[in-house]
């Protein structure tokens, strides 16, 4: 029926403002569109990064977020067979409308879509293992297993541990890792304690691209204090150990088993995380070259330009303007 009333007020406000709201747009995404991996690093290690995240979409989505908004106001005017006597009438029922149009990004599409290798960093740095003696390495594999929670007494995870820090030669962080989407570690990432069973762990050195690892079968879960500075995104890292190192398949961490609470943990502190230490680092390094320079220290030859090789004692390559080098 044809609205003889002005639109804006009375019931047919309050009629057509329910309307909006049972019909809000939302951001339609191709199956192909994904988050990039800034994007994830982003939400999952910021308590603003989703926020973040969303409001960068809206204003690079913000053409058709105006035409989704303008398909809405065309299916109220149609809905509530309105009319307007002017131009400057029309104009000023679809100001109304879009004080009350919240399109949604739908990033919770996008995030069910993801699937990531995270890693768990204990307090605990492994030395270079390569020249140690029998007795220490009984010490190394006794502090490795404390920082796991392995009980002394329980020999059944010697074995594996040893092959796995002996191999890690030039030693690194202690990790665990594991496989999830998401969507499951988002509104869980901010719980203080995280817990695990049959774990993927590991020995990875990011500065020089080396490691190992090895899983340990264990049928109860362990409490490990935990917060956001503690888990990083596997796909950030620099040198990182399942695909740079290792080249593993995506889920090759998936048979460990994890869970997060909240726990009371009697004002235990928790260490600075050394990857994000390192990451940090790498952003800088990033950020002279950016510029156009270089850091002496950046063993990442693609951040330096104009390298030659010498081919006299030590042979290697060689960067004119930090003077970094790679020995052969």
């Amino acid at each position: 029926m044809l609205h003889k009333q002005n639109p804006l007020t009375g019931d047919c406000k309050r009629k057509i403002i329910k309307y909006i709201n049972d019909n809000q747009p939302e951001l339609y995404w191709d199956y192909r569109d994904e988050l990039s991996i800034e994007e994830i690093d982003t939400i999952l290690s910021s308590k603003d990064g989703l926020t973040e995240i969303e409001d960068g979409i809206f204003e690079n989505s913000i053409d058709y977020v105006f035409q989704l908004e303008d398909e809405l106001i065309k299916k109220v005017i149609k809905e509530f067979n309105i009319k307007f006597k002017t131009e400057e009438k029309e104009e000023e029922f679809k100001d109304f409308c879009r004080d009350y149009i919240r399109t949604d990004v739908n990033i919770n599409e996008l995030i069910d879509r993801e699937k990531v290798i995270l890693f768990y960093e204990t307090d605990y740095n492994v030395g270079e293992t390569w020249s140690l003696n029998d007795k220490e390495e009984r010490d190394e594999l006794r502090l490795i297993k404390k920082a796991l929670k392995i009980p002394q007494k329980d020999k059944d995870y010697d074995k594996d541990l040893l092959m796995m820090f002996r191999q890690a030669s030039y030693g690194g962080t202690l990790v665990i890792y594991f496989y999830t989407t998401l969507s499951e570690i988002v509104p869980e990432i901010d719980k203080n304690t995280l817990c695990f069973k049959d774990m993927h762990v590991a020995i990875i050195n990011t500065y020089n691209g080396s490691g190992a690892s090895c899983f340990l079968k264990r049928d109860k879960y362990v409490k490990f204090p935990s917060n956001r500075d503690k888990i990083s995104y596997e796909n950030t890292i620099h040198y990182n150990y399942s695909f740079d190192v290792c080249g593993m398949v995506k889920d090759w961490c998936k048979g460990t088993q994890f869970y997060f609470c909240n726990k009371t943990h009697n004002n235990i502190k928790q260490e600075p995380s050394e990857q994000k230490k390192l990451k940090e680092i790498n952003r800088k390094y990033q950020e002279t070259y950016d510029k156009g320079g270089c850091t002496f220290g950046d063993i990442d030859i693609n951040r330096h330009r104009d390298t030659y090789y010498l081919n006299e004692y030590p042979c290697g390559t060689h960067c004119p303007h930090c003077h970094q080098f790679w020995i052969d």
